[in-house]
């Protein structure tokens, strides 16, 4: 576990390799100790996660992430964390903004230009694809079956989404993503690094 602070940000990456007890109680308290010593005059806080929280590829419902989901996402809920910048699953993933384990769905589904409007203890996580591999992974619906080539619009119509992943996209080539952070918002940016078309983007207002 280590921070580190630039400008108005604040940078926490966790050692979410220990998902054992004593390893997530571990980070849990680095998180509350380097919030309290060094957040105070940040307007982001951001942490680094390798495992992905909410993500369709296919580890939503494995016991060591749901045990991080439900050890983790309370605390990144009470001390102030805004985003959650995770990967391993190599395909894109946008959760709704999460308060705790509950997820704040809008009126309108999920779309890129998205502008979230972010109230106390709500914590935006983002699972980034692959940005040079050949791996990637199928997307995996809530009822546990893998789909190859399946699309966001086609999983909405099936009602296969996971209730807290707001936005997906798997188009089984690398994406890179461009964060931008000002002092009254906050906005990601992802690009297919293939042809340089849209994936997502979505910004963070306070």
């Amino acid at each position: 576990n280590y921070f580190f602070e630039q400008n108005n940000a604040l940078f926490i990456a966790l050692n979410s390799n220990r998902k054992d007890d004593a390893g997530l109680a571990e980070q849990a308290q680095f998180v509350r100790d380097t919030v309290a010593a060094h957040g105070g005059d940040k307007d982001w806080i951001i942490v680094l996660n390798h495992f992905a929280f909410h993500s369709h590829g296919g580890r939503y419902t494995d016991d060591d992430i749901v045990r991080m989901r439900n050890v983790l996402s309370p605390v990144f809920s009470e001390v102030g964390v805004d985003v959650v910048l995770n990967g391993h699953d190599h395909m894109y993933n946008r959760s709704y903004l999460m308060n705790g384990l509950e997820p704040v769905v809008p009126g309108a589904p999920a779309e890129p230009g998205d502008v979230l409007h972010q109230g106390p203890g709500e914590v935006l996580y983002l699972t980034l694809s692959t940005a040079g591999g050949g791996k990637f992974y199928d997307f995996e619906g809530n009822d546990g079956n893998e789909y190859p080539g399946m699309t966001l619009a086609e999983a909405r119509e099936r009602n296969l989404n996971r209730p807290t992943i707001a936005f997906w996209n798997q188009d089984y080539t690398p994406d890179y993503s461009v964060v931008s952070v000002e002092q009254g918002s906050l906005n990601i940016l992802s690009v297919n690094a293939a042809d340089g078309s849209l994936v997502d983007d979505v910004t963070l207002t306070k």
